[in-house]
């Protein structure tokens, strides 16, 4: 447990690395002109180093080191969903953010043994809740696809 501590550790800060650079051009704006683009993304970039801090932290005073096996069969449904955030990338584009959100948020839920009318009811709700925040409050551009 404490080697994938480590890794996780060293993933988390070349994460933080990459989104400190890529978005250190961003201006940050102030309070009474408006938070800029590169407010969000460093206020989360923070939140990540300061947990990342606490697993340090938490991972040098732990001293209990317990081996833990997995098998194959434990890995198909974290697999399989790394599988559905990878197809989600590559369709968003042409299918459009509703119709593939709702098919991906469905599909995971029931890959997590979710009813398929629950997931489907969730599923609606949460990409109905995504929608009005970013196009319609936000009026952030969302991929249109072809059914839009």
């Amino acid at each position: 447990m404490v080697i994938a501590n480590y890794i996780f550790i060293v993933f988390l800060a070349i994460l933080s690395g990459v989104i400190l650079v890529v978005t250190g051009d961003f201006p940050t704006g102030s309070y009474s002109s408006g938070y800029g683009p590169g407010f969000y993304p460093k206020i989360i970039v923070y939140i990540i180093i300061g947990l990342t801090v606490l697993l340090v932290i938490q991972t040098l005073l732990k001293k209990d080191i317990r081996k833990v096996e997995m098998s194959l069969k434990q890995l198909k449904i974290p697999a399989a969903l790394v599988g559905l955030i990878i197809v989600y990338s590559l369709i968003l584009e042409h299918l459009g953010f509703v119709f593939t959100t709702l098919i991906i948020l469905c599909t995971a839920m029931i890959t997590l043994k979710t009813s398929k009318v629950r997931a489907l009811l969730v599923s609606s709700i949460i990409t109905t809740l995504i929608y009005v925040g970013f196009k319609i409050l936000l009026r952030v551009p969302l991929p249109e696809g072809i059914f839009i």
